[in-house]
């Protein structure tokens, strides 16, 4: 939606929200620094619009064709294969 985001850094945001690039990221639980990073980001449009652009950027990455794309090249090196075999798996008739 090329708008930065203010979140928490906790779990796996840090690695989608960039502070200070993508967005604001703030200490779990610390309402001030929270309001702190409304108002900065308030305040200051030009920073605004260009956090967000980059954050459109950088989104790229999270999607899903790029996801897949880097899930299947870590599988084919792990498996040490160019390409996978689009055979099915054969399955075992007893569980």
């Amino acid at each position: 939606m090329s708008k930065p985001v203010i979140a928490s850094r906790i779990g796996g945001i840090p690695d989608m929200v960039v502070d200070g690039q993508t967005g604001c990221l703030v200490s779990p639980g610390d309402p001030r620094e929270l309001r702190d990073a409304i108002r900065g980001l308030l305040a200051d449009p030009v920073r605004r619009e260009r956090m967000g652009s980059v954050a459109e950027q950088h989104a790229e990455a999270f999607q899903a064709a790029s996801v897949v794309a880097r899930i299947e090249s870590a599988y084919q090196e792990v498996l040490g294969e160019s390409s996978f075999d689009e055979r099915p798996l054969a399955r075992s008739g007893s569980r």
